[in-house]
């Protein structure tokens, strides 16, 4: 795939060294998370980073060249990274500093939406407050067109309320943390009895803060305390200039640069500007500060040196005083704090910022999947059995799907770790396919549109209606064949007065998607294949998404069965949803009553749910089955394995399948299985252990044989397992790894 482009916003003013420190922090963290090609990088001051940063691979341009470049060149949609640098401008606590923030900082990140983003990562921020009108457009912009916010504190996290928000230091906390304090220690026991360190004092104006007043009276105060301290210089130009305070404060005309006392001194940094505590700190100085923002008392915490920041509001001068001469007397204890600093948190940045070099997935299928709340869940596609198996291999895996509304879910939850469930809406059934088609376009279009990989599904409405985008639009996809459609819309399996018409359609559709994905993969090994032929084998894949752990070999439980044998019940079982006929339900109840009438005391348990249910417990009563047929309705996946493990024989009288996880699961436990001759069964089973589908006769005969014969069930069970070892979970997920690096290489 192609190396996206890479933007790094909001980039402020070298002449402001904590900002201009943390451009090139910000830039030195994109690179070593892998980011190797040129990096735009959109100021407000272009002219002082000119010769500042020393990245060959740089373009400086200002935010009007930005604005100018977007509205010529964003219809393109090239799909570029955007980073935010670090720091705390997104705050609109008053109407003034609101519509500033939103003209100078809400501009970029509209911009860059219009970009088609392939992701937007701002580094660590305070953000907030959001009190005013713009204050809360802005908020809206950042929840909405930001994909991941870290944030440096707290407050910020609850205030924001991002859906994707990571706590994590500041840029430069966590730049300390990095580093080994060994160095600071050792030069503070050599110079311990050396000449009293110098002071230097770096404050800024708070004008606009309501304690303004007494904030001064006390510097002043400080001074006066420590009079052979200096001033230093953090901060100059554009509105933010540190010289202009000191005139008019203390009638000081100039004073050195802080990065210079950083470079030549050895020195005690007060620094009102966090950022100049946190500059002095990296450069091997000990710095007290004087907060004004929750920032700085959140940045002092992370790095565990708390006692050494007060609040610019309550602190005491007398207080602050004490603790500079105990500095300048020792200040070992300051890097001895540091040092017992044991999380480094950057790597873990470094971590989620590289990850947007790896492709996404996105897997546009059609499932059972149940809505409770914002909770999506599966019976057979949670997490750890379905999307774990690409988050190996993608750092992000997005699952599109309609999902349906229920008051209780069965099954497991389908997002984890690195996996995000994009909802399609809950259409089911022609009418309401109609009625929300233009919608679903529009979802399904925007899903396309975003992918970087496109996975589909096929049998299935959605991935039929995402591949006639695709073919429209020229979007490349992958494809999966998971069963034959033909089987599905059988005169057998279905009863719809539109199958005739759904069969020509989905089969059309599935051979279409087999020749034109850049890679196919079948759950069987010939059986789909045959029918639906790959454009070339080379890119073709073939084994099951079945989830069998290999302890799953392992489990036995013959209690029950031991015990019904003796009283001379033989307990079968079956595992399907209950959603339409192809999964044989009737053929299996009417089996049931020719074994009942024949005296063979046959008892079925069925584990599944649908809406067919109600009408399968019909047909139980009518057939006189109601205290022989037990309905276990939707279990849980371990539930549904101790269940199984407590019968006599597994049957599955599909009318239509592809590889059946239930059918392997049941052979992984140990239970004797027969089914229909239907898709890839007969690639695990053996003849013997086979019956024509829609065969009444034949599948009651071959249930009786099972239960007048336990040796041939056992011989059986032993062959079957043997045969089933092959979709064992660590086997399967060999498959897919490689199965995964044709995706990159291909889709």
């Amino acid at each position: 795939m192609k190396r996206p482009d890479v933007y790094l916003l909001h980039a402020y003013s070298s002449r402001n060294s904590g900002d201009g420190l943390l451009v090139k922090l910000s830039l030195r963290a994109i690179r070593e998370a892998g980011f190797r090609q040129p990096i735009t990088v959109v100021c407000l001051d272009p002219a002082s980073f000119a010769g500042y940063l020393d990245d060959p691979q740089l373009e400086l341009i200002s935010l009007r060249r930005f604005v100018a470049r977007t509205l010529a060149h964003a219809w393109r949609r090239r799909g570029p990274v955007f980073f935010g640098v670090g720091g705390g401008y997104l705050r609109a606590g008053t109407w003034k500093e609101g519509c500033k923030t939103l003209v100078a900082h809400g501009l970029q990140i509209v911009c860059a939406s219009l970009w088609g983003p392939r992701a937007r990562i701002y580094l660590p921020q305070s953000v907030g407050p959001f009190s005013t009108a713009p204050g809360r457009v802005l908020k809206w912009l950042v929840r909405r067109r930001v994909d991941t916010i870290f944030l440096r504190d707290d407050k910020s996290v609850r205030e924001l309320d991002h859906r994707h928000a990571v706590r994590i230091g500041d840029l430069v906390v966590l730049e300390i943390s990095k580093r080994p304090h060994a160095p600071q220690l050792a030069a503070s026991d050599s110079l311990a009895h050396v000449a009293r360190r110098k002071v230097y004092f770096v404050f800024r104006d708070l004008s606009g803060k309501p304690y303004a007043d007494a904030y001064i009276a006390k510097l002043r105060r400080l001074v006066e305390l420590t009079p052979d301290a200096s001033l230093a210089l953090q901060s100059a130009g554009r509105g933010n200039s540190d010289d202009v305070f000191y005139r008019r404060v203390f009638g000081v005309e100039s004073a050195p640069a802080l990065r210079d006392v950083i470079r030549s001194e050895d020195a005690i940094v007060l620094s009102v500007r966090l950022h100049g505590s946190l500059e002095s700190v990296l450069g091997g100085l000990p710095s007290i500060h004087i907060a004004y923002e929750r920032k700085g008392q959140a940045a002092y915490g992370d790095l565990g040196l708390s006692e050494y920041a007060f609040h610019a509001e309550s602190f005491d001068p007398e207080a602050v005083a004490a603790s500079i001469e105990k500095l300048r007397h020792d200040p070992a204890p300051f890097w001895q704090k540091l040092a017992s600093l044991s999380v480094n948190r950057y790597t873990q940045l470094l971590k989620l910022i590289g990850d947007e070099i790896n492709p996404s997935i996105t897997l546009l299928i059609d499932g059972n999947f149940q809505k409770v709340g914002d909770q999506i869940f599966s019976p057979h596609m949670g997490h750890r059995k379905f999307a774990a198996r690409f988050t190996e291999s993608f750092a992000r895996v997005r699952i599109a799907a309609r999902s349906f509304p229920v008051p209780r879910a069965q099954g497991e939850l389908v997002t984890g770790e690195g996996t995000q469930f994009i909802d399609l809406g809950s259409p089911r059934g022609a009418k309401a396919w109609i009625r929300h088609l233009p919608r679903l376009v529009w979802r399904t279009w925007r899903v396309i549109r975003n992918a970087d990989l496109l996975l589909l599904r096929f049998p299935g409405n959605l991935s039929l209606l995402a591949m006639l985008l695709c073919r429209a639009t020229g979007k490349p996809f992958s494809a999966e064949i998971v069963a034959d459609p033909a089987d599905y819309f059988s005169d057998a399996a279905s009863r719809h007065p539109l199958r005739h018409v759904a069969r020509r359609v989905h089969c059309w559709a599935t051979r279409h998607a087999a020749k034109h994905g850049r890679t196919v993969r079948y759950v069987t090994t010939a059986a789909l294949q045959a029918v639906y032929p790959p454009r070339t084998l080379a890119r073709s894949f073939s084994f099951s998404d079945a989830y069998l752990p290999d302890e799953l070999f392992d489990r036995r439980d013959d209690a029950r069965v031991m015990h019904d044998a003796d009283a001379g019940v033989f307990p079968i079982v079956n595992v399907a949803m209950m959603h339409n006929e192809s999964k044989g339900h009737g053929i299996l109840l009417r089996a049931v009553a020719a074994l009942r009438e024949r005296g063979l005391n046959v008892e079925l348990t069925l584990i599944g749910d649908g809406v067919l249910r109600a009408e399968l417990e019909r047909l139980a009563a009518r057939l006189g089955l109601a205290d022989s047929v037990r309905f276990a309705g939707a279990l849980n996946g371990d539930d549904v394995l101790r269940t199984v493990s407590q019968h006599a024989l597994f049957v599955l009288p599909s009318l239509q399948e592809g590889m059946p996880r239930a059918l392997l699961e049941a052979m992984a436990v140990g239970i004797p299985v027969i089914a229909t001759h239907v898709g890839g069964i007969a690639e695990v089973l053996e003849p013997a252990s086979l019956v024509p589908p829609a065969d009444v006769d034949a599948l009651s005969e071959k249930i009786a044989h099972n239960a007048a014969d336990a040796q041939w069930r056992d011989q059986q069970k032993q062959r079957q397992r043997e045969a089933v070892r092959r979709f064992r979970y660590s086997e399967l997920q060999a498959q897919y790894r490689h199965y995964c690096e044709a995706l990159k290489a291909y889709g």
